[in-house]
């Protein structure tokens, strides 16, 4: 699955052939290691191209190059300093299985 970008949206999306998935901000977890021992087996590797803080509240979003498809992740501005992510580091995105919109398995042959 090679992930693509969602015109005017905040989400993630995965698309081949025979399937499609997508995930939204708050869906999308940020480490700045490789994780281990989670049940989470969405980890993809990129790298930070853009943080916009909210000036007014406790978050900012962050913006993932993944192989040339864009994933936007909701972090607090907390993490942000405390990991002190910034443009151009690498980062890894954990996304549950269990929270992507995708096709149903079983469809109707009517």
């Amino acid at each position: 699955m090679r992930p693509r970008a969602r015109r005017g949206s905040a989400s993630w999306r995965a698309s081949s052939r025979s399937e499609s998935a997508r995930a939204s901000t708050r869906d999308a977890a940020l480490a700045i290691e490789r994780p281990a021992g989670l049940s989470i087996r969405n980890i993809l590797e990129g790298r930070i191209v853009e943080i916009r803080a909210d000036t007014e509240a406790a978050f900012a979003e962050i913006l993932v190059d993944i192989g040339g498809g864009r994933l936007r992740a909701g972090v607090t501005r907390e993490a942000v300093e405390e990991l002190r992510l910034a443009p151009g580091r690498p980062v890894f995105a954990l996304i549950k299985s269990a929270t992507l919109d995708r096709p149903p398995i079983l469809r109707d042959r009517a």
